[in-house]
């Protein structure tokens, strides 16, 4: 059997991607029009909001009556701005003849992303690197990395090209 064939009977169902607002993440929406069998593939896009606080110090700061003005306007906003990004984003690929849906989830990015996966029963997962290398990738550690060791399905990893970086 040829690669070509083999490619051409590849199928993947259930589509994780995960979205962070940004071009970089948004390079791997190529990939997934590529990846759309319509009336077949059903995409899940997902954002995972995250305070960068531990849960502890969040659970303080909206339980003490001036945090939780703050912190609960801050964290309701952001989530309404990822909530419309994400709808355009689904609208584009619905287009293409996908099912899709669109979930937001808090907490630690790769934790969510891989918990979002077993939950769907993903059949691959498709995500931006980032293009971090050396002492960024080190200080800011890889979701892509942890997402790929921990995965229950095959992550389709896509750099950025130079072209991504500058817009």
């Amino acid at each position: 059997m040829s690669s070509n064939v083999m490619l051409e009977t590849v199928s993947h169902r259930t589509i994780l991607v995960p979205l962070d607002g940004s071009r970089l993440a948004e390079c791997v929406l190529p990939h997934v029009r590529s990846l759309i069998r319509p009336g077949t593939t059903r995409l899940h896009l997902c954002s995972v909001l995250t305070t960068g606080l531990g849960d502890r110090t969040v659970a303080l700061m909206t339980t003490y009556p001036p945090g939780m003005q703050l912190s609960a306007t801050a964290l309701a906003r952001a989530e309404l701005q990822l909530e419309v990004y994400l709808r355009e984003v689904a609208a584009h690929l619905r287009e293409r003849g996908a099912s899709v849906q669109h979930h937001i989830r808090r907490g630690n990015p790769a934790e969510e992303v891989l918990n979002y996966a077993y939950e769907i029963q993903a059949d691959l997962i498709v995500m931006s690197t980032h293009g971090y290398s050396g002492a960024s990738r080190w200080v800011y550690g890889s979701v892509a990395s942890r997402v790929l060791r921990g995965a229950p399905c095959p992550v389709l990893l896509i750099r950025p090209g130079e072209a991504d970086f500058l817009q």
